[in-house]
């Protein structure tokens, strides 16, 4: 097999799993045909007891991957049909965002999968911490004053 078939192998493949780990990473989501903000207490308890959420976390986060893979492709085709500069703009647009997703699933697979280890105690505690942070406690105003900043 040359290299050439290997790429095209592989984002083939890539345009087909990328698709079914999203299906399956949503699929884990309780109650996601009604989305409602959750609170301190609301998040300790998803996230404890559920590790195919978190799973279906880690899979997205190792998705991007893929995602990357796709954008590239989609990219080079923009090109060669004559715009360039859109397939420049729109590739860099979706490895930023691909990047960001990244960054946001493994923040949240590791933090959330990391509390589905703790006591009924130890979850307590932490959900008196978690109010502590909705309700702007402490330093955290100023926190997030210097974030927006």
């Amino acid at each position: 097999m040359s290299a050439a078939d290997a790429a095209r192998f592989g984002t083939g493949l890539a345009f087909v799993v990328m698709p079914l780990v999203f299906v399956f990473a949503f699929a884990t989501h309780p109650g996601l045909l009604r989305p409602r903000v959750l609170g301190p207490e609301q998040l300790s308890d998803r996230s404890r007891g559920r590790r195919l959420l978190h799973a279906g976390h880690g899979l997205v986060t190792l998705n991007t991957g893929l995602m990357i893979v796709v954008a590239l492709y989609l990219g080079r085709v923009v090109t060669t049909h004559g715009a360039s500069w859109a397939g420049l703009v729109g590739t860099l647009l979706a490895v930023l965002g691909t990047v960001s997703l990244a960054a946001d699933k493994g923040a949240l697979c590791l933090t959330m999968s990391a509390l589905d280890g703790l006591s009924d105690d130890e979850g307590a505690e932490i959900v008196n911490l978690g109010t502590a942070i909705v309700m702007a406690a402490g330093l955290v105003p100023f926190g997030l004053t210097m974030m927006v900043q």
